[in-house]
């Protein structure tokens, strides 16, 4: 009797072993969409490998489907639906790789971007302020530095019905409080677009876009604060005045300064009103003796310690520099260093003593027509400074002449260049080839005025390397363990969210409600 009993006990074993190797092997062999969630609800119901694998059968034959969804599948299924669009999620909801449509913007969070209508608003901004900065998780309790960068995107000129306020987005802020955005009656809607037609307001050409993004090793992302339709008329006054609306929020918003740290700088890409509100509100007073600041800065010579509020200072991109300079270079008149003219034929003639540059290249790197292109302009650049290594064995009195000037301008376009393409230089080494930029620089605006650079050029170049320096500064006092990347001044991480905002739809540009919906996803998909 106990014989038998140890028998069927061996027997039972054995089917459990062989049930377990079949679990094993039906998991090895088919692909089952979501079968960590089929075998979690399995065991959850006490189901034997016996029935497990009857259910991964099913689950192959089409017969049976798990929608058990956690909340990474809902953020992934959201990330598909912000970059593929609802098609993509429907295929992959038929694949059994997402949840359906419906049920991703069920449990999707909302955040919604405010479009101000007419004048930015202080309540526009802190709305922002807390959908994008008050709900953030990455980075808190981390006090950081951080730059208000500010750009223009164009838009298609059309008005569009936002729901959710019951009123006509896509106005100029400029003339927008000459009429009603509130959708109240058919009356109301035709006024709007008397309005229009008549010339008192009109339709946003571009959309001012401010964004903060911090100064950190990592959850350096920015967020939007401000979306602004404009028709371009707008004076500098009017900007100092929503600019300094904008720092004054972030300082005193719970979700702002208190939390995440100060804003240290405000960059865009150099236009010209743009630069005169600057001027009005970050160049108003001056650093003094026993500040903090002046105790890093006082001392250098010839430093403009000229800032604004809370000595926030301006900044300019550096890539739009880089393209500025180029530009310069391949005009018709050129620039002009130590009395010599450099033409873009004096430098063609120049490049072609460099080895392994064919004649094709550097009529390509000359040619004035691509004004846009950063790589071919910091390429451009380089192969200039690369003059300088070039012997001087044999050139004539007029040669050399040319050769001395061209080399000044190769040393002053690598100081420029370097300290944001050379990823292995320290931060001093940056900021010396910064200084050394902005001494050069100097010498050919005094010795030669516009016809070295245009006023314009040089302001921002000035500015772009004092802001510099002052940051480094205010990172060593807010905390000198930490690193300071100079990749992130200016405005680029605006303009690679442009990119992507442009990707997002078929149309030449998109309008002023499909430019805050990009707007969501952006800063959504940056938290995923």
């Amino acid at each position: 009797l106990k014989a038998m009993n140890l028998q069927r006990r061996i027997g039972t074993l054995m089917h459990a072993i062989g049930d377990h190797k079949r679990f094993a092997m039906a998991v090895a062999t088919y692909d089952v969409p979501r079968i960590r969630q089929l075998v979690r609800i399995a065991l959850s119901q006490s189901a034997s490998p016996k029935e497990i694998v009857r259910r991964i059968e099913l689950a192959m034959a089409g017969l049976k489907k798990t929608c058990s969804y956690e909340e990474n599948d809902f953020d992934l299924g959201l990330l598909c639906l912000q970059l593929g669009g609802p098609k993509l999620v429907y295929a992959l909801q038929h694949a059994g790789a997402s949840p359906a449509l419906s049920t991703i913007r069920k449990h999707a969070v909302k955040c919604n971007v405010v479009i101000s209508v007419g004048r930015p608003k202080a309540l526009d901004i802190q709305q922002n302020l807390k959908t994008f900065w008050g709900s953030r998780l990455t980075g808190v309790g981390q006090m950081s530095g951080h730059s208000l960068l500010m750009d223009e995107i164009n838009l298609e000129e059309r008005g569009r019905y936002l729901s959710s306020s019951n009123i006509i987005v896509g106005l100029c802020r400029e003339h927008g409080h000459t009429v009603n955005p509130s959708v109240t009656s058919i009356e109301t809607v035709q006024a709007v677009a008397k309005a229009i037609q008549e010339g008192h307001c009109h339709l946003g050409k571009e959309a001012t876009v401010c964004a903060i993004g911090r100064f950190a090793k990592d959850n350096y992302n920015i967020s939007p604060v401000l979306l602004s339709p404009t028709c371009k008329t707008e004076t500098a006054e009017d900007s100092r005045i929503w600019i300094q609306s904008i720092l004054h929020q972030w300082k005193t918003f719970p979700d702002g300064e208190l939390k995440w740290g100060p804003i240290w700088s405000v960059a865009s890409d150099g236009d010209a009103t743009r630069q005169k509100a600057f001027h009005l509100l970050l160049m108003d007073k001056s650093l003094r003796l026993g500040e903090p600041l002046w105790d890093e800065l006082g001392a250098l010579q010839l430093m403009n310690l000229q800032t604004g509020p809370d000595n926030v200072t301006m900044d300019f991109d550096f890539k739009h520099i880089f393209k500025r300079f180029a530009t310069q270079i391949r005009s018709p008149d050129g620039t002009m260093l130590a009395m010599t003219v450099i033409t873009r034929d004096t430098i063609a003639k120049e490049l072609s003593r460099l080895e392994g540059l064919s004649a094709t290249e550097i009529a390509a790197l000359i040619d004035p027509a691509d004004h846009q292109n950063v790589p071919k302009a910091v390429r451009l650049l380089q192969r200039i400074s690369e003059v300088t290594t070039l012997p001087t064995i044999g050139l004539s009195p007029t040669e050399l002449k040319i050769r001395k000037a061209i080399c000044i301008l190769g040393t002053l376009l690598e100081a420029v260049i370097s300290p944001f393409v050379v990823p292995t230089w320290n931060l001093s080494q940056q900021l010396e080839s910064l200084a050394l930029a902005s001494h050069l620089a100097l010498y050919g605006m005094y010795k030669h005025g516009t016809a070295f650079i245009s006023g314009q050029l040089y302001h921002d170049l000035q500015c772009m390397i004092k802001n510099a320096f002052f940051c480094v500064a205010k990172q060593r006092l807010l905390n000198p363990a930490e690193g300071f990347y100079f990749c992130q001044l200016g405005d680029d991480r605006l303009e690679g969210r442009f990119g992507t905002v442009r990707t997002l739809t078929h149309d030449r540009n998109v309008d002023a409600l499909q430019l805050a919906e990009a707007s969501i996803c952006r800063a959504s998909r940056k938290d995923f």
